[in-house]
């Protein structure tokens, strides 16, 4: 489901945030449902909330202690 959610993410997060989602790592968050964090080392982290298609309705720059 993670690979899934990265790749239907990657093409919104070049669109929209100009970040290739290229090398990150997509994490469910754990304590709130339909909730997925992008992370790389040296990159910023994006936060996604997607719908039960797998599709982002919303995909944000996570902030600083999110």
């Amino acid at each position: 489901m993670r690979t899934n959610l990265l790749k239907n993410a990657a093409k919104q997060s070049k669109e929209l945030l100009k970040v290739d989602l290229t090398g990150y790592k997509a994490t469910l968050d754990p304590k709130m449902t339909a909730v997925v964090h992008f992370t790389k080392s040296g990159s910023p982290a994006l936060i996604g909330s997607y719908n039960s298609k797998g599709q982002f309705y919303e995909l944000k720059f996570k902030e600083y202690g999110e």
